[in-house]
């Protein structure tokens, strides 16, 4: 049998980021000599077999491309991480098609154009491309329960055609025990981007609501994952609300650094609009650190019942759980960050592992 990979989201910037090591999770089982990765000219995945030819502007690639290299080896079965895939390909390989989740389909009305160009071409390419390419193929693997719905319904997909392999955190990840409410400091994290879905600018204004309560004023906001040239826009809105000095953005972080940050914060924040799945959620449980997070898409799906929820679209309500949360006894912050230790590790490596080999074994690939 024969695998071919679209490779884009396993070099460069990407490895590192949450599409990269959900793909590199989901073909760790496979053996390195049972699939092929494709990718644009001079651009390779180390120690793997590669084929590489044509420029790298993705709609080219993608659409006229890949299909040509696609059909050079006559693989079995093609994977697809991002979403779409050529919509006109001569062979009949088996399509398999990740979806991490369908924002790019929430009306403008809902989630307004980012501030970034490419971000708004590549959702209007995926608004485009993404319904022709799940109704050509074979199979779908989702994030969550929740995008699988989503999937089903709005484009009369069959369930049985779409499989849900959670994202998955690694061992380091887990401490033994939260570290104590009592030596915690006062910060929120959020690990977010600038992509509206992200909801950033209702964060940072309904933390200055919770900044202004008297009880609250020596609180910090840390956000982590936004990129330089967009933090002055984001801090335009903490100076709009007067509270510049109780934001910092991160710079990059290591993993260990990311860690200790959550270990140590209060409080971690993933108020999203809509999410597939909310890594960060998951990351801040293992941490031992309770969540605020939307009551929204697959957030309550992931978090479980060992979290605050609040509504993403009101700054009140979000400020008001903040508020909640910051006069909550430090019994109760621990007994919720150890639930929640508990309940993360339905999310461990370890445990997604069976659903990725089971997912190959179905195929015939392992």
């Amino acid at each position: 049998m024969k695998l071919g990979i679209d490779a884009r989201m396993l070099i460069g910037v990407w490895k590192n980021r949450g599409i990269g090591i959900y793909i590199q999770s989901l073909i760790n089982p496979l053996k390195k000599n049972s699939y092929i990765t494709i990718l644009p000219r001079n651009q390779k995945v180390e120690n793997i077999n590669n084929i590489s030819k044509g420029i790298s502007f993705f709609p080219i690639w993608e659409q006229f491309i890949l299909p040509f290299l696609i059909n050079k080896k006559a693989f079995n079965y093609v994977l697809f991480p991002s979403i779409t895939s050529p919509v006109f390909n001569k062979s009949h390989p088996k399509k398999i098609i990740i979806v991490y989740d369908l924002i790019f389909m929430m009306p403008f009305k809902e989630l307004p154009i980012s501030h970034s160009l490419y971000n708004n071409f590549g959702r209007l390419y995926r608004r485009i491309i993404a319904p022709l390419t799940f109704k050509k193929s074979n199979y779908l693997v989702t994030i969550s329960e929740f995008t699988k719905n989503e999937l089903s319904s709005k484009f009369n997909i069959s369930p049985n055609k779409i499989s849900v392999i959670p994202c998955s955190i690694t061992d380091d990840w887990y401490v033994d025990l939260p570290t104590p409410a009592i030596s915690k400091e006062k910060y929120f994290i959020t690990v977010s981007g600038d992509s509206p879905s992200k909801n950033l600018e209702r964060v940072i204004e309904s933390f200055s609501l919770f900044v202004n309560n008297s009880t609250c004023n020596n609180f910090k906001l840390k956000i982590v994952g936004v990129a330089a040239k967009s933090q002055p826009y984001f801090m335009k809105i903490a100076h709009k609300h007067q509270i510049e000095n109780n934001i910092v953005f991160e710079k990059f972080l290591t993993k260990l650094e990311l860690q200790m940050l959550y270990r140590n914060a209060w409080c971690s924040l993933t108020l999203s609009l809509q999410e597939g799945f909310g890594i960060p959620v998951v990351e801040a449980m293992a941490s031992g650190t309770p969540v605020l997070c939307s009551n929204t898409s697959s957030l309550p799906e992931v978090a479980g019942q060992y979290a605050y929820f609040a509504n993403p679209k009101c700054i009140i309500d979000m400020s008001n759980m903040m508020i909640k949360i910051a006069k909550k006894s430090n019994i109760e912050r621990d007994e919720i960050a150890l639930q929640a230790l508990k309940s993360s590790y339905r999310y461990s490596e370890s445990k997604v592992k069976v659903k990725i080999v089971d997912f190959w074994k179905e195929l015939g690939l392992l």
